[in-house]
């Protein structure tokens, strides 16, 4: 008869004991820093984006479109939204740098508060996420949920009198 112990492989080190030797290194390193900066880089006040907090915000949005020839575009979203809207962001963020010079993106979170609520309600928000484009202080494009990130760039780019090619 075999004896048990021979059989028997030797245990496994437990998974965190595994994963700490990895993670010392990687923090001497900077990553830990790196996660500092990222967060910065995240703050609202250095964003392309801007936050509408208030209708008198909205108004002033679209009036400083009025005889520009610059567009205002305007995402209005949930505090919380989905993860399809949470990985959409950092696109939004990336084609208001892409039209800095002729187009002002903002974003209106209609539960954040009531005067964001009031201003959500002064365009007629039935549902989220929601786009809307202005062009001399008159809209010129509304787009519902379900409008996907080249839609959206295809609806500023018309807005702005440029071809692209739809593919």
């Amino acid at each position: 008869m075999r004896s048990f112990a021979l059989l028997a492989r030797p245990t496994a080190a437990p998974l965190a004991s595994r994963i700490r030797p990895r993670l010392r290194p990687a923090r001497r390193a900077g990553v830990h820093g790196a996660r500092v900066a990222v967060a910065a880089k995240d703050d609202p006040s250095e964003s392309a984006v801007k936050d509408v907090k208030s209708t008198k915000e909205l108004q002033d949005l679209i009036a400083a479109t009025k005889g520009g020839g610059k567009l205002a575009v305007l995402e209005v979203r949930r505090v919380k939204a989905s993860p399809a809207m949470e990985a959409f962001a950092p696109k939004y963020a990336a084609m208001a740098e892409d039209y800095a010079d002729r187009a002002t993106f903002a974003t209106l979170r209609f539960d954040a508060s009531e005067a964001t609520r009031l201003a959500a309600t002064s365009l007629h928000v039935e549902e989220v996420p929601e786009f809307f484009i202005w062009k001399d202080g008159e809209m010129q494009t509304e787009l519902a949920s379900g409008v996907s990130y080249e839609g959206l760039r295809h609806a500023v780019a018309r807005s702005l009198g440029v071809v692209e090619d739809v593919g």
